[in-house]
């Protein structure tokens, strides 16, 4: 019998969607970077060099992440 297990939420993992992973600025090609950009969201109060160097993206609903540390490759 298999052991059910609760869902953990992954911590790459968008906190409104579930989808992962969340995407640095450099992780997206020139079309998700244009999106970004225009999408409304709390990132908007930020100047654009802070959200490219600091803040990431869910691809699927735009979910904008302020305060993660951004993955190493």
């Amino acid at each position: 019998m298999e052991e059910l297990t609760p869902d953990i939420p992954r911590p790459d993992a968008c906190p409104k969607c579930g989808q992962t992973p969340l995407h640095s600025w450099q992780e997206m090609d020139d079309a998700e970077r244009e999106i970004a950009q225009r999408v409304y969201s709390a990132g908007a109060s930020f100047p654009l060099t802070e959200r490219i160097a600091r803040h990431r993206w869910c691809l699927r609903c735009w979910h904008e992440e302020i305060n993660s540390a951004i993955r190493r490759a």
